[in-house]
């Protein structure tokens, strides 16, 4: 017997108390109410009913209801509604508590069934890719509004037209506060908030779009590759992609690797000791070595990025214009394209398939049926 099989056995023996009943035999007069969102998710326990414990269950019987399930604990009769405003188990009183860590220890026993189930998905290369680029579009367009208003506030000062320094008088004499600085401070996190988040934008699209490349199966070795080699699979080595690609691992090496790995690492900032000088600081490191200095990320800098990261999107537009429409809809990725091939034909039978797809998440989410 396969974990598999053990796993679904000790399930059925923790709820062999259960028993399924029909509709004719339910009393309604159960004494409780039992609300069970914090316990176990609704779609999770209707799988135990339905595909372990092989009870019937009835899915969007009246509107607005997913499924209730009628069933029989010992001498009681309860059942588990879950409707669009509620989900609960009505059970005499006296069984609440062990039902409900009945349904805890189940939880754990599914949690480590589908782990079963997931190791044969990635072995087989049968499951979807989340898409989450939604997510990560969001966030950029946040910290690149961030910026652009931060940069405008700083010109203004600049110019004079807002204050950029205030005078501070003490007991010993007049100082200054520069108000720009901390602008120009708030301009660089922002900026490196951007593009740190841009280049796992930027891996997340090129895995996505990988599946539909030629890889070395599983896809699993495709999952642990590196940025770079994702890139290399994907785009091939034609000039254009070359020269964006080495530019994308310039910016990284400087302006988002220069904080990570805590710059005693890769980075290597180290004060190094020299006779006549002391202790300076100085850059050893794989990818930053010299002369180094943490400036201010500019908004010169950042529109060259910037400029760079359109670059990046319009090579994806141009080599996977089809595929890049699937995945710009936010719809996660099955790993068997095959799925795919009627809408790959044209633009048309993509738009058709992701507003069908839409249609089908928005039913589902919506549970007015």
């Amino acid at each position: 017997m396969g974990e598999i099989e053990i796993l679904q056995d000790k399930i059925k023996n923790l709820m062999s108390d259960f028993s399924e009943i029909q509709n004719d035999e339910i009393n309604f007069d159960s004494e409780g109410e039992y609300k069970l969102y914090d316990i176990i998710s609704p779609h999770l326990l209707s799988y135990i009913f339905d595909k372990i414990l092989g009870f019937k269950v009835y899915y969007r019987i009246f509107e607005k209801i997913n499924y209730i399930i009628n069933f029989r604990y010992k001498d009681a009769f309860g059942f588990v509604t879950h409707r669009k405003l509620s989900y609960i188990l009505n059970i005499d009183k006296k069984y609440k508590e062990e039902i409900i860590n009945i349904f805890l220890k189940v939880k754990e026993l599914l949690e480590k069934l589908f782990f079963e189930f997931s190791k044969c998905a990635l072995k087989n290369d049968n499951y979807m890719l989340s898409n989450e680029i939604e997510i990560y579009q969001s966030r950029l367009a946040y910290f690149k509004s961030q910026v652009n208003k931060k940069t405008v506030i700083a010109e203004k000062m600049k110019s004079g037209e807002i204050e950029s320094k205030r005078i501070i008088k003490t007991k010993n004499g007049t100082t200054y506060h520069f108000l720009i600085y901390g602008v120009l401070q708030e301009i660089t996190y922002n900026a490196e908030a951007f593009i740190d988040i841009a280049y796992s934008y930027i891996e997340h699209i090129i895995t996505l779009l990988a599946a539909f490349c030629k890889y070395d199966k599983p896809f699993e070795k495709v999952l642990h590759m590196g940025w770079l080699s994702k890139y290399d699979l994907v785009f091939g080595e034609g000039q254009e992609e070359i020269r964006i690609k080495e530019s994308l691992q310039n910016f990284k090496q400087i302006y988002r690797n220069r904080l990570t790995h805590g710059m005693f690492s890769n980075e290597q900032k180290l004060f190094i000791t020299i006779e006549g000088l002391g202790n300076y600081p100085f850059y050893i490191g794989k990818q930053l070595n010299g002369f180094q200095e943490d400036k201010f990320i500019g908004i010169e800098t950042f529109k060259e990025f910037d400029k760079l990261l359109s670059e990046f999107e319009n090579l994806c537009e141009k080599k996977f214009k089809l595929v890049k429409m699937l995945i710009d809809s936010g719809i996660s990725v099955h790993l068997d394209i095959d799925k795919y091939k009627k809408a790959l034909q044209s633009k048309k039978e993509m738009e058709s398939f992701i507003d069908y797809i839409s249609y089908m998440q928005d039913n589902q989410l919506n549970m007015d049926w």
